[in-house]
């Protein structure tokens, strides 16, 4: 009769064998430590799939969850500028948790991104690290380039910016209207919704309003400061409120 523990002393010495043979191993490992303990982050590659790198989430109790985009995780280096991607609190390619990257109750928020092609922007993912020990996502848009977070006040809770839609230029100068898009952080669920209010003022103080809806035609000169809008030939006449 074969012990249990022996079982189990197999079954761990095969782990790492059966993750090998299906492909995928682990290029960085990054813990983050909370008041209901550490969580790991094992960004893992397969150079034969499509969906990679992909990101395994160890939770302090032992439950694992994975995480994927079309292309794979993308690198912080080139989801992020380097201004942004400099605030990172831990050591990692692919983790950020920039120290302004809270909740409601001051929880910590974990962003990563995923790579969809281009021209497509990268995709978000937020995950709150929960005091029971579970990741759990609260905000994943199709696609949303981050341009940053910025942090709750007394009026409104974290907030995240960041374009939908990558902009078109046809002469260095005049590009696609493409506004940014501002979310914020719902004291009441805990999620993240779209709010117009927000998105018009962000707008106008870094770049023009015109709508929430793109324009395809090449009516923003970003050569000008602050960027104007001129309209082409048969445009439509804009309301910009």
């Amino acid at each position: 009769m074969i012990r249990p523990i022996l079982i189990l002393a197999v079954v761990a010495m095969l782990a790492p064998q059966m993750a090998q043979a299906g492909g995928w191993r682990t290029i960085e490992t990054t813990e983050v430590t909370t008041k209901a303990g550490a969580f790991r982050f094992l960004t893992e590659q397969n150079v034969q799939k499509d969906a990679s790198p992909r990101m395994e989430i160890v939770e302090p109790g032992g439950r694992r969850r994975w995480i994927t985009a079309a292309i794979g995780i993308a690198t912080l280096k080139t989801a992020l500028n380097i201004g942004l991607a400099g605030t990172n609190s831990v050591r990692s390619n692919y983790v950020f948790m920039p120290p302004t990257l809270r909740d409601q109750a001051g929880g910590p928020l974990v962003a990563l991104f995923g790579w969809l092609g281009e021209p497509n922007p990268y995709s978000l993912i937020l995950l709150r690290l929960t005091p029971a020990g579970h990741a759990e996502v609260i905000f994943r848009p199709v696609a949303l380039g981050l341009s940053e977070f910025l942090p709750a006040t007394k009026d409104h809770g974290l907030m995240v910016a960041g374009h939908p839609a990558a902009s078109e230029t046809d002469d260095q100068c005049h590009f696609t209207y493409d506004p940014s898009e501002v979310y914020t952080l719902s004291p009441t669920n805990g999620r993240f919704h779209y709010s117009l209010k927000a998105s018009k003022i962000y707008n106008r103080r870094n770049y023009i309003w015109l709508g929430r809806k793109p324009i395809s035609d090449f009516v923003v000169n970003m050569c000008k400061k602050p960027p104007i809008y001129e309209p082409s030939s048969g445009a439509p006449s804009l309301d910009p409120h």
